[in-house]
This record gives structure tokens, sequence and C-alpha cells, in this order.
């Protein structure tokens, strides 16, 4: 299999070619967010994004969303993959502080016990669709 290069370099780059992920309606449906910050590493890149889920119904029209329930996520995609499609990491931070400096510890790599975030989420997707996939074939 060749490899692709990661052209997923900005958010306008990820939005043009995952537009359904971007849809304006499911955006203000959870007041979501997505930030400008990105890592881009040679077979993947993450962003962060962030929704409030909870809100209240003031009338048929109109929704209450409060600040204090907003989430933040770390959303990947990969480019070697055999399904490319954005991804959510299983980490939901409170402040966008946090979320940023899981960003910043994506590459952290002891070389020994400890491996990096990016190689355990890598790890876990493949673990998924390699269960996905036993599920299908039965």
């Amino acid at each position: 299999m060749t490899e692709k290069l990661n052209n997923l370099t900005t958010i306008s780059k990820i939005k043009s070619k995952y537009p359904l992920f971007f849809d304006k309606v499911t955006m203000n449906n959870f007041n979501s967010i997505v930030y400008k910050d990105i890592k881009v590493l040679k077979d993947c890149s993450y962003f962060i994004t962030s929704e409030i889920l909870d809100y209240e119904r003031i009338s048929e029209n109109e929704i209450k969303y409060d600040e204090k329930d907003r989430i933040f996520k770390i959303r990947y995609i990969t480019v070697n993959c055999k399904v490319n499609c954005i991804r959510t990491c299983e980490h939901k931070f409170k402040t966008y502080h946090q979320a940023l400096m899981y960003l910043d510890r994506l590459e952290h790599d002891t070389g020994g016990f400890m491996v990096s975030q990016h190689k355990a989420n890598m790890a876990l997707m493949r673990i998924k669709e390699n269960k996905k996939l036993k599920e299908v074939i039965k």
C-alpha cells in the first residue's frame, strides 16, 4: 500500500475534505466551536472542538446553552487508514487549556514503557476497527 502524505494542515483544508462533519445545522444544535489549533503529524491531524450537550428549551424555537456545560474534545483524522474519517479521542476536557496541553503531549514518547498518546490513539483505533471487522465476518 502506498502511503499518502498528510495534506490536512489547516482547519479549512479539513473542512473542505469533510464538509458533513462541519454542517452548520449540526454545529448550531450543539453550540459547537472548532478551534484553529491543529497538530499535524506524519499520518494524522489533530484538532480541538467543543460543544454543549446539555441545554434548556425555553420555547419551541429557542434553546438556552450554559457555557459552564461546555466540553472540549480532541478530534483526529488518519490519512493511511482503512477508513478515513474524523474520529474522537476518548478524553473529554473541561477547559480549552487542558485540550491544548493534550495536543502538546501527543508526541511525547520515552521509547520505553511509555508511548506517545498518538501511538496509543492509533493502537486503540486499530483494535476497534479489527473488532468491527470480526463482527461483520461472523
